[in-house]
């Protein structure tokens, strides 16, 4: 598991161009590699989370990586 990559941090750019420029980057790892294993994507649109993934073969990997998301962000509230 690699650690969460911060990039909708950019000062200046709206959310949306954020959120599309985090898809492309999504996008070209995605061609680059010879395999892609589950997918899992979240964003809040209008105020509400949406989920969208394929079928979810190693779930105690995909609760690992929630775990430490979530750390993730209690850390940053606290900094």
């Amino acid at each position: 598991m690699t650690e969460i990559k911060e990039v909708a941090d950019n000062v200046g750019k709206s959310n949306k161009k954020n959120a599309l420029d985090v898809l492309k980057d999504v996008e070209q790892a995605v061609n680059e590699s010879d395999r892609v294993g589950d997918i899992v994507v979240m964003l809040k649109i209008d105020g509400a989370y949406v989920r969208y993934s394929s079928k979810i073969n190693d779930t105690m990997g995909l609760i690992s990586f929630l775990e430490l998301m979530k750390h993730d962000c209690l850390r940053r509230m606290t900094g």
